[in-house]
């Protein structure tokens, strides 16, 4: 196994790489004369004897330019007056490839990266993947060139093809006229060249250190990359010079090792290609539909000699051109772009149900990133654009769906009352989506998500019933299809937070049957992070509804799963926080040195979050009460530093998020115990200091309860009733809970204090 640079592999990720195949790929090809076409060298040679068997070059010279290096020949036959037209024909039937010859690897690459540079003049790759014949690039070609950048599929034939023997560069001066050439055509290559050097990542491949036809590129990458630090990687068995030392390398023994490599990184994309978001895949393959359309209505106008129907269908061309242009921008983000481009081909062609319906998508996406009046005008428009698409086409379950969708994500930014109307309307446009296509998993899929969502702002039994109605359409996506692990995975989810609903045995039936959702989701999706942290989470929340031996038990298991978690995900910050949060839970139920060992452990938890993510206040926060609870089981010097250490960690979480109440109101609480260890000045200090700070938390929205117990443990009756009072009557805290609490333990016996009591409990 190569060791795969991590900037490698984040471009495969991301579909960044742009692969360079140099002539070492097809060494082995043949020619339709059965002749390998090899290297350089080869071909010179052939060109020489050509040459020579025609008259147009004597022994002598033929023998002179054979002895020489292959770019050195050529430059003698330059200077000796032999141009491209005396050896155009002979290059176009040398390179023209056989029938027999194995393309299984070019298909390979293209699976690797649909974006391919290559300096061979051959057709390889126009023949292993037919859909680049129409889309290739070179000089000459300046729309093909001008949309290299964004253009998620594209073969630049950086020195030309055999096709256009005008495009090949091939004499040292065809070099000079690309590299430093300062006309038109040539500029056009070299600026789509330099934006794909600082724009993408390069792996190079069969490409010879020494070869001169690559020189340039080499040049060119050297100049950029001092402006842009962009790093690019070549596959070779030699070591690099040092004039070369802006390239990776990743080493191999041979050039026979090469597929396993290719391999190697295939792999990479695959798990990448998995985690691709189901719009982003229909957007490619509608981006392949949308070209093969405009191929086949160019071949259609070739043939149709009627002027109204050309026109029809020039104008047909071109709305889907305008869509095809539309995906490009769509895919890569630029949403505001790809509206344009929609809208165009909605006036070419207003009957076009793909461009309103894309354009409703476009504006959704938007819409996404962007917050308020604005967000929402945006998806009330993209509404509009479902609506003309199924006005146009009644059966576009994808318009009905998106409708659906889009209903959903605007429900999320709406308050309580909107937003229900919202989902309702949005699980009638999924009900419709599958009435049209029943096989839809999709839509049962998203249908379920949403109902989960809208069961979150509900409780009790209407929140059971949206709970239950979810499960139903988990269910039904993974009727329509078993190995879908997204439903299996927000099926759990939505199992574990009914159970949060429950109590006792009917809760840990609905845990359980969770954990069967999760360990399904993982078993067809083994680095599916966000399920073993979910799966976590659950373990943890049962074994806190259980005690001894079980609890610990379950503990365990959630720890296994934030490590899973973790280890497929090493950034993975909540999955770090929680795994302190489950290790500070166990620590609760142990005691002494064992106790003190899963705190501390906890605490290596938190640390990491925070190194992972630095602005993460709840680490900090969680961390703060953590060191709390291992003060409490402490005395004398070593509780008092744990608390001290605890204040540090709630004074850095309300330095992030200054309207944390949560942290003031645990610091409080901190404050508060180790005052009850200190005597005189220093406890006063103590005390007033947890007064500034449940002060703080009120006024950022946190509880009076806290507030009432300073005072009551201060023997500050008058002012720890109040607080006590209209804690109470927020519902801040029940009356079970004052009860059982020790700060009140002074006021126990006093009459007003019964008499609150009494009253909250009437």
């Amino acid at each position: 196994m190569i060791n795969i640079p991590s900037e490698l592999k984040k471009a495969i990720e991301a579909d960044d790489l742009v692969l360079f195949i140099g002539a070492g790929l097809s060494w082995d090809l043949k020619n339709t004369d059965n002749e390998s076409l090899e290297g350089w060298g080869k071909m010179v040679k052939s060109i020489t004897s050509h040459l020579n068997e025609k008259g147009d070059i004597k022994d002598e010279l033929k023998q002179s330019c054979d002895a020489l290096e292959p770019i050195k020949a050529l430059e003698k036959l330059e200077t000796e007056g032999i141009n491209r037209g005396q050896i155009g024909e002979f290059v176009k039937h040398y390179f023209r490839l056989g029938k027999e010859n194995d393309l299984s690897f070019h298909k390979k690459l293209f699976s690797l990266s649909t974006k391919i540079i290559t300096t061979n003049y051959d057709r390889a790759f126009e023949k292993a993947i037919p859909e680049l014949q129409e889309i290739k690039a070179y000089k000459t070609k300046k729309y093909e060139l001008n949309s290299l950048k964004k253009d998620p599929i594209f073969l630049f034939k950086l020195h030309g093809c055999i096709e256009h023997l005008d495009s090949m560069v091939l004499f040292p001066s065809d070099y000079d006229k690309l590299y430093k050439s300062e006309g038109r055509e040539a500029k056009h290559a070299l600026y789509a060249l330099r934006n794909l050097i600082f724009n993408k990542t390069f792996l190079f491949i069969g490409t010879g250190l020494g070869d001169p036809q690559i020189n340039g590129i080499f040049k060119e990458i050297n100049r950029i990359q001092g402006i842009y630090n962009q790093k690019h990687y070549i596959i070779t068995d030699k070591p690099l010079e040092d004039s070369l030392n802006f390239l990776t390398s990743i080493k191999v023994a041979s050039y026979t090792e090469i597929p396993e490599v290719i391999d190697q990184l295939l792999e990479i994309k695959q798990v990448a290609e998995a985690k691709k978001s189901s719009q982003e895949k229909m957007l490619l393959e509608q981006l392949k539909e949308s070209k093969k359309n405009i191929t086949s209505l160019t071949k259609k106008l070739a043939k149709v000699k009627n002027e109204n129907e050309r026109q029809q269908l020039l104008l047909e061309r071109e709305a889907n051109s305008h869509i095809y242009i539309g995906l490009k921008h769509h895919l890569v983000g630029e949403y505001i772009d790809a509206s344009k481009e929609y809208k165009v081909a909605t006036e070419l062609k207003p009957k076009s149900h793909e461009a309103y319906n894309n354009w409703g998508n476009a504006l959704s996406d938007l819409a996404w990133i962007k917050s308020g009046i604005e967000a929402e005008e945006l998806y009330n428009e993209s509404l509009e654009k479902y609506q003309q698409a199924i006005q146009i086409k009644p059966n576009l379950h994808e318009a009905y769906y998106n409708w659906g969708s889009t209903l959903i994500r605007l429900a999320q930014i709406k308050s309580n009352i909107e937003s229900e109307g919202l989902y309702n309307t949005a699980f009638e446009k999924y009900q419709q989506t599958t009435e049209i296509n029943p096989n839809y998993y999709e839509a049962y899929n998203n249908w379920g998500v949403a109902l989960n969502d809208l069961a979150r702002t509900k409780s009790g039994i209407a929140a059971e019933i949206l709970y239950n109605e979810s499960l139903k359409k988990y269910q039904q996506a993974i009727q329509i299809k078993p190995d879908l692990h997204e439903a299996y995975y927000n099926w759990g989810n939505a199992l574990s937070e009914l159970a949060r609903t429950k109590f006792g045995t009917a809760a840990e039936a609905v845990y359980n049957e969770s954990f069967e959702k999760y360990q399904q989701a993982t078993l067809i999706k083994p680095d599916l992070h966000e399920a073993y942290y979910n799966w976590g989470n659950a373990l943890s929340d049962l074994a806190q509804t259980k005690s001894g031996i079980t609890a610990e038990t379950l503990y365990n298991e959630s720890f296994k799963k934030y490590q899973q978690a973790t280890q497929i995900k090493p950034n993975f910050h909540e999955a770090y926080n929680n795994w302190g949060n489950t290790l500070s839970d166990l620590a609760q139920i142990k005691s002494g040195i064992e106790a003190e060992a899963l705190y501390r452990e906890s605490f290596e938890k938190y640390h990491q979050a925070i190194l992972i993510k630095s602005g993460y206040h709840e680490a900090y926060n969680n961390w703060g009460i953590a060191l709390n609870d291992l003060a409490q089981i402490k005395s004398g010097m070593a509780a008092g530093a744990l608390y001290w250490e605890s204040f540090e960690k709630y004074q850095q979480a309300t330095q992030i998020k200054p309207d944390f109440y949560e942290a003031y109101y645990n610091w409080g609480v901190a404050l508060t115990e180790l005052a009850q260890l200190k005597f005189g000045s220093e406890a006063e200090k103590l005390y007033n200091e947890a007064f500034e700070n449940y002060q703080q938390a009120i006024k950022n929205g946190g509880d009076f309860y806290n507030l009432a117990c300073l005072y009551a443990v201060r023997n500050k009756k008058e002012e720890a009733l109040e607080y006590l009072e209209r804690s109470l009557s927020r519902h801040d805290v029940s009356v079970e809970i004052v009860e059982k609490d020790k700060d009140w333990d002074g006021l126990r016996d006093d009459s007003d204090f019964k008499r609150i009591l009494s009253n909250m409990k009437g």
